[in-house]
């Protein structure tokens, strides 16, 4: 999503949540969905809001990262060792059930792979 623009960002949402409201989609066959992006935006905006609605479909999307603190959501961390912005997280299918989730804040081979900390999740 657009880091500088606010309304690009809420009409980018928008234009993808209206593209998962297809009859391809459908409740009873094997696809699953999942929504994966650097949102740029908090809990509880207007972008993140826009991925809770539910689509026509009947099918219903959750934030993985909702359950955790505020603290521990921190994604964003400006090429530093510390994260200080909850702006990236994993829309997953209600159908299924989350096993596990965490953001990754470690370096390989002591190097930052990115100014995000991946969102990793496990799925039953």
């Amino acid at each position: 999503m657009d880091y500088n623009s606010k309304k690009a960002r809420e009409l980018g949402a928008k234009l993808i949540f209206n593209s998962l409201q297809t009859e391809k989609l459908n409740p009873d066959k094997e696809s699953l969905i999942f929504v994966t992006a650097d949102f740029n935006d908090q809990p509880g905006s207007i972008v993140r809001n826009t991925f809770l609605n539910p689509l026509k479909n009947g099918l219903c999307l959750l934030d993985v990262l909702s359950g955790l603190k505020l603290s521990n959501q921190m994604t964003y961390n400006d090429f530093t060792d510390k994260a200080f912005l909850p702006i990236d997280t994993i829309y997953y299918d209600s159908r299924l059930n989350l096993h596990s989730v965490k953001v990754e804040n470690k370096k390989y081979d002591g190097i930052l792979p990115s100014n995000h900390f991946p969102v990793v999740a496990e799925f039953n």
